[in-house]
C-alpha cells in the first residue's frame, strides 16, 4: 500500500506532463498494462502455488520486484525532466492549499470519490450476490469478476483517445450515467446471458474512467502541483 501510494501520483504526473495533449491516452496505456497484469497474475499465482509452497512463491516475489524497479528507474532517469521552476516548500504548500479552494478541483475529486465508492461496492458485494443470491459456483463467480478486469484491457485506450480528441465532458458525463444505470440493472438482470452482458458493459467503464479523471485533474491544476494534486485527489476520493 505504501509503495503504491508513492508510485501512482508520481507516475500519473510524469505521464500527464510528458504528454499534455494526450493525457488520457497516456494514462489509458498505463492502465491497460496494470489491468492486464491484474487479469493474468491470479492465474500465474495459482499455477505457482499449485507447484511450490506459498512461502517460496512469496519469497521469489522479491526478485521481479527489485528487477523491474531497477529497470523503471534506469528507463525514467532523466527522461522526464520538466522545465518547471522549483519553488520553496512554503510556496508549494500554499499552492496545495489553494487546490482545496479551487471549485473545479474539489468537484472533480468528489466525482472521482463517488466512482471509487461504486467500484468498492461492486467488488465487495458482486461475489456475494452471485454466490448467495444466484447460487453460482465459485468458478463461475471468479469468471464474472475476472470479466470486470479483462474488458477494461480493450476499452481503456479507445475511451482515453476519445477523451483527448473530443473532450473530457463528452466521455465522462455519458459514461457515468450509463455506469449508474448498469449498476441498477445488476439487481434485475436474469442469468446467464443478460447478466453477462451487463457485467461486460460495466467492465467497459469500470477502470477506464479513472484514467479520464486523472487527465481532468491534470488539466485544471498548475504545472508545479501535478503530482501533489494526484495524491490529494486520491485522499479526497478515498
Amino acid at each position: 500500500g505504501f509503495g503504491s501510494a508513492l508510485w501512482h501520483p508520481t507516475a500519473a504526473a510524469t505521464l500527464t506532463s510528458k504528454f499534455p495533449q494526450r493525457r488520457a491516452t497516456a494514462m489509458a496505456v498505463h492502465g491497460t498494462g496494470a489491468t492486464l497484469s491484474d487479469s493474468l497474475s491470479p492465474l500465474a499465482q495459482g499455477v505457482l502455488v499449485a507447484s511450490l509452497s506459498w512461502e517460496h512463491v512469496l519469497w521469489w516475489h522479491i526478485v521481479p520486484g527489485v528487477l523491474f524497479g531497477f529497470l523503471v528507474m534506469r528507463g525514467l532517469l532523466g527522461a522526464f525532466r520538466q522545465d518547471v521552476k522549483m519553488t520553496s516548500r512554503t510556496t508549494h504548500f500554499r499552492e496545495m492549499l489553494g487546490l482545496l479552494r479551487q471549485g473545479s478541483f474539489v468537484a472533480i475529486s468528489a466525482a472521482r470519490g463517488f466512482l471509487t465508492m461504486g467500484r468498492v461496492v461492486i467488488l465487495t458485494f458482486l461475489p456475494v450476490y452471485l454466490v448467495e443470491g444466484l447460487h453460482f459456483s465459485g468458478q463461475a463467480m471468479g469468471l464474472y469478476v475476472t470479466l470486470l478486469n479483462v474488458v477494461g484491457i480493450f476499452s481503456q485506450i479507445p475511451l482515453g483517445y476519445m477523451s483527448d480528441r473530443y473532450g473530457r465532458k463528452l466521455v465522462l458525463i455519458p459514461s457515468m450515467l450509463v455506469l449508474a444505470v448498469l449498476y441498477m440493472l445488476l439487481a434485475v438482470a436474469p442469468p446467464v446471458v443478460a447478466l453477462t452482458v451487463v457485467i461486460v458493459a460495466i467492465g467497459t467503464f469500470f477502470y477506464t474512467l479513472m484514467n479520464v479523471f486523472t487527465a481532468v485533474i491534470s488539466d485544471v491544476v498548475g504545472a508545479n502541483v501535478q503530482a501533489s494534486s494526484q495524491g490529494l485527489t486520491t485522499v479526497i476520493a478515498q
